[in-house]
């Protein structure tokens, strides 16, 4: 049931209602969102300052620093093992679905997490996702078309590697996407929820 509310507010609130009202539609439902957020604040807290949030920015920087990306030890393995002959690429892009499930429960964990509802929000997923395994930068990106570039850090030559490892995190916190690789670049593009089937068939034949 809706209730009509008749309000005051300044200017510079009435601009911020407008901005937001961009990214949810109108600005009953900005509002609605904002009040959800101030009091899951005063429920759980905010966490900009939390610990984990401060433990995972560290972890970010020191990977920038030293220019490391997240691959576990299992994959490291894997890959002397292809060198050898002794492992198919295929095995080890298979092995690499186990692996992202620790990327996928960090996401979930966070208390800010939600599925995105728009361009914006699942850009941000991406630069989540980036920043988590170092495994990629985001050269370029089109809200209109809704398509992120991905530009592999590793795995250069390989770039379905990376691809393969960005959708199985993207499948595993319910994110809706397709997804193209383009030379050595990666395409990943927002789409709606009915149509991610048939989307998800097609480049799951490519994988």
């Amino acid at each position: 049931m809706s209730i009509h509310l008749h309000t005051t507010i300044t200017k510079k609130a009435n601009d911020i209602l407008e901005e937001l009202a961009k990214t949810y539609g109108t600005k009953s439902r900005a509002l609605e969102k904002a009040l959800e957020t101030l009091l899951r604040v005063d429920k759980v807290g905010s966490c900009d300052d939390c610990a984990i949030k401060a433990k995972i920015n560290e972890q970010t920087k020191l990977r920038e620093a030293l220019d490391l990306t997240s691959i576990s030890r299992r994959n490291l393995d894997s890959l002397l093992e292809i060198a050898l002959g002794n492992k198919t690429i295929e095995d080890f892009v298979k092995e690499q679905k186990a692996d992202a499930k620790n990327t996928i429960e960090t996401l979930k964990s966070s208390i800010s997490w939600k599925p995105p509802s728009n361009f914006k929000e699942f850009l941000m997923v991406l630069e989540e996702i980036r920043n988590l395994t170092n495994m990629y930068d985001i050269p370029s990106y089109s809200e209109i078309d809704n398509i992120a570039i991905l530009r592999p850090k590793v795995f250069k030559r390989l770039p379905v590697i990376v691809a393969f490892h960005v959708a199985t995190i993207l499948e595993g916190i319910g994110v809706y996407f397709d997804m193209r690789v383009m030379g050595e670049d990666i395409a990943v593009k927002m789409v709606r929820p009915e149509i991610y089937p048939l989307r998800r068939k097609e480049f799951g034949e490519f994988f």
